[in-house]
């Protein structure tokens, strides 16, 4: 066994949000847009994405407590059968 660990999908995201950042950043330098429709589409997009994050949050929140609760049938469902043997 190695002892090597490699969080690869970590990684590849924090190098992705950079991308995206200094892209975005790059596009903005060069737009032809004036410096307020820029901020307004920022903001726009940037509400966006905050209300895109907080329906996926709720969605894994969602799932974990799901599966949380079959856990705990699961292991009462053991212990009951152990208790019987």
């Amino acid at each position: 066994m190695s002892n090597n660990s490699c969080d690869c999908g970590s990684s590849f995201l924090t190098g992705l949000a950079i991308g995206v950042v200094v892209g975005g950043a790059v596009a903005l330098l060069y737009s032809p847009k004036s410096g307020k429709e820029n901020r307004e589409f920022i903001k726009k997009k940037a509400l966006e994405a905050k209300d895109f994050a907080v329906d996926k949050f709720e969605d894994v929140r969602d799932e974990a407590v799901e599966l949380r609760d079959k856990a705990e049938k699961a292991v009462k469902a053991a212990e009951k059968e152990f208790k019987k043997s």
